[in-house]
Formats: C-alpha cells, sequence, structure tokens
C-alpha cells in the first residue's frame, strides 16, 4: 500500500511540472471533444462503493475525515466502515460538487467521484444546488467555520470559512479560499464530461458561474494532495484522471472569456462599452492580456460578472440600504454635478462606481482612506441623457448600491 501511494505521488509531481501538456494545441470544442474521448470514464464504481471509496481510500488521512468546506474534522474509529460512521456519528455526507438535482442524479454523473467530497450535513444543506459565487459582508447571511455557523462575518477567520448569501435574488454558495481551485476544476471536469444532463435540467447554471471559476481556477492552483487524489480516483474509473488538475490552462482553452479590442486602442472592453468603437474585435482575455493590452478603467471587464459589485443587468436593486440607515445619498445639484453623501463608518479606501440600466459601466473613482463620519463629495459633470442609474459604493468590507435619477 506505501509503495502504491508512492507512486500515485510521484506520478502527480511528474505531472504537475509537465503542466500544459494536454492537448495544447487544441482549443474549445475541439479541445472538449478530445477531452471527453480520452478522459471520460464509461465505468464508476455504484454509488454506495464511490461513497465508501472516497471516505476510506481518497480522503480518509490518519484516521480522520474534513468537511472541505469548513475545515471540521472528525475521527473513524479503524475497522468501523468509514462512511456509517461518519454519517452516524457526525452527519458528515457526500457532496455532489455539481448538485444532483442539476442534472448528477442518476448514473454516472452522479457516481463519479471526481467531483465528490466529504462535508459535514449542516454546510452541505447550507450549499444545497445553489451556484457558486463571491460574496462579500453585506449580502452574506451565514458564514460556516469548524461546527460553527455565524450571523455576523468572523473577521480573524474569514478565508477559513465557507458562506451563503444572496445577490439580484440568486442565492449563491462561496467555499472556503483553500477549496476554491478545487471547486472550479471539478465544475469545468463535470460540465465538459456531462454538458448534457446538466443542461437538460438548467442550461444556465454553469453560465451564471463560468466566470468566478475561471478566476478561482487561477488563484487556487492545484497542490500535491489534489494532483495525488485525482490519480487515486482514476484508478477506481478506468485510469481515467482529473485532466483540468492536471493542466490549468485546459480551463481557459475549452471555456475562454471573451473581451473585446479596437484596431489601434491599448486595452479591452466588455461589449457595450462606451469607449468600444463598431468595429470592436472580439479576442480572449486570455490572448488580450498575452499582448499587453490593458483593461478598460470605464468597463473593467474583469472576469467578474455586474452582481459581484451588488447589481444585475437590469432595473432592480439589490443590496439596497436599510430603512433608517441612510448610509448613502445621491443626487444632482444644478450644476449638473453628481453629489454623493456617505455616511463612512469605518476609516476606508472606497470605489465609486456608476451604471447605466443595463448594468453597463459608466464611470468608476476610486478615493484614498477618508476618516469616519457623514462626508459629501462632489462627483463632478457626467454628459448622460435622463433616465435611471444605479451607484455603488465599495470598501473592502461592504457593498452599497441606490438608484439615482436624472431628468
Amino acid at each position: 500500500m506505501k509503495k502504491f501511494t508512492l507512486l500515485i505521488v510521484l506520478l502527480g509531481i511528474c505531472f504537475s511540472i509537465n503542466a500544459q501538456n494536454v492537448f495544447p494545441e487544441l482549443l474549445e470544442d475541439d479541445l472538449k471533444d478530445s477531452l471527453i474521448s480520452n478522459y471520460k470514464t464509461s465505468t464508476v464504481l455504484s454509488y454506495d462503493n464511490a461513497r465508501d471509496t472516497l471516505f476510506s481510500r481518497v480522503y480518509l488521512e490518519n484516521d480522520s475525515l474534513t468537511c472541505v468546506y469548513s475545515g471540521f474534522p472528525i475521527y473513524i474509529p479503524p475497522g468501523e466502515d468509514p462512511t456509517t460512521s461518519a454519517y452516524n456519528n457526525y452527519n458528515f455526507q457526500t457532496e455532489h460538487t455539481w448538485p444532483q438535482s442539476k442534472g448528477a442524479k442518476t448514473g454516472n454523473p452522479k457516481s463519479d467521484m471526481h467531483h465528490l467530497y466529504p462535508v459535514w450535513g449542516s454546510v452541505n444543506g447550507s450549499r444545497g444546488n445553489n451556484p457558486f459565487g463571491e460574496l462579500n459582508s453585506w449580502n452574506t447571511t451565514i458564514w460556516w467555520h469548524i461546527d460553527t455557523s455565524f450571523n455576523k462575518e468572523p473577521i480573524n477567520i474569514i478565508d477559513e470559512c465557507s458562506k451563503r448569501g444572496q445577490i439580484s435574488e440568486i442565492t449563491y454558495f462561496e467555499p472556503r479560499e483553500d477549496h476554491k481551485g478545487n471547486v472550479a476544476r471539478a465544475m469545468f471536469y463535470f460540465y465538459t464530461m456531462y454538458r448534457v444532463e446538466g443542461d437538460l435540467v438548467d442550461i444556465d447554471f454553469f453560465n451564471i458561474q463560468h466566470e468566478i471559476l475561471y478566476k478561482w481556477n487561477y488563484e487556487d492552483p492545484p497542490d500535491d494532495k489534489e494532483i495525488e487524489r485525482s490519480y487515486i480516483i482514476g484508478n477506481y474509473q478506468e485510469g481515467k484522471i482529473n485532466p483540468f488538475v492536471s493542466d490549468i490552462s485546459l480551463a481557459r482553452r475549452a471555456f475562454p472569456i471573451f473581451v473585446y479590442k479596437t484596431d489601434t486602442g491599448t486595452k479591452y472592453h466588455r461589449i457595450g462599452c462606451q469607449h468600444l468603437s463598431q468595429s470592436g474585435i472580439k479576442i480572449t482575455l486570455y490572448d488580450a492580456k498575452k499582448s499587453g493590452l490593458g483593461s478598460c478603467s470605464v468597463c473593467d471587464p474583469l472576469f467578474i460578472p455586474f452582481s459581484y459589485y451588488g447589481l444585475e443587468t437590469g432595473s432592480k436593486i439589490i443590496d439596497v440600504i436599510p430603512e433608517g440607515k441612510e448610509l448613502l445619498n445621491i443626487y444632482q445639484n444644478q450644476n449638473n454635478e453628481i453629489i454623493i453623501s456617505i455616511n463612512q463608518v469605518y476609516p476606508s479606501e472606497f470605489t465609486v462606481r456608476i451604471f447605466d440600466i443595463y448594468g453597463r459601466l459608466i464611470d468608476m473613482k476610486s478615493f484614498e482612506k477618508i476618516l469616519a463620519g457623514r462626508r459629501k463629495i462632489n462627483l463632478g459633470q457626467y454628459n448622460l441623457i435622463d433616465g435611471i442609474y444605479f451607484m455603488n459604493y465599495a470598501t473592502a468590507k461592504r457593498s452599497i448600491s441606490q438608484k439615482l435619477f436624472l431628468r
């Protein structure tokens, strides 16, 4: 057994050194077709056997299992069935990173271990079948750490927490920092291998989290344990590993993020940017960065959706100011200057963004640290037509949005 484990580790290390080797010449549909042909298993364990294998051979370390979302460690007495012991004594369950109700309810999608993890039942219920996303303190409703939930932000351990919250009437779940990349690669794997099953249930489920998964894949690259587990699981699934763990460039090549450039400009843009002419040329975010193009400061075309800023692409605002707590007031004075009045709770740097009714970024201004207390700031004149706009005020700790009427 020790020799087998050592071999797996060595294979994983060798493969990580030789990353970027999975069909490097292929892109998009051609790449996805090749991944399916070469890495999709036709044989998986039964679901009961898959769970037993995960709990006893993939994730069991020193007779302990750990919840991937909260970090809750539990002890499994030697000789006991790990799955039964974990469930009966600690309510540990099997998390389907791609939810069962979204296309993983039966057959291979349900039992494929490349997207299954051990989790504590309470936090698993909190995740439910919600999409993954990034939340801030303002729109988070619950934080999970070890075996405890919090209704207020536990600042000192925030990176070790998973959390759930709501943006634009959609409930999102954000895993703790050290599991974000794992989530992304499990999701890219599932959607490559089982796209038909997923789209049949909810064709938008992957798309609403595509950009944030892309981001997490690069911010949290695979460690030796993730690589090793990919090979261990592959040993039970026709030798088929998760290729997205072995080569993180697959995410950008198979599921690229597109931006736009002009013939002569030095920036890349989101579609609809006021600085993007009709001659906008479609290009992947990766190629834009590689060619030396910079990010437009107006449309802010990062691979982060508008919802990250507390806005949706439409006329409805979320994260509105609670009644009786006038944290932000916006108005236009007689000189057509836009004035914001802020009740700054903490000394902080902050950013103000103005969006049109379609969610397109009109302008963004960043301010150095402002002292606590009520402050009035003149944003200057804007050449805007009459209508409805949205103003978003964001610090490191909170994000507030409010409607602005221009007449």
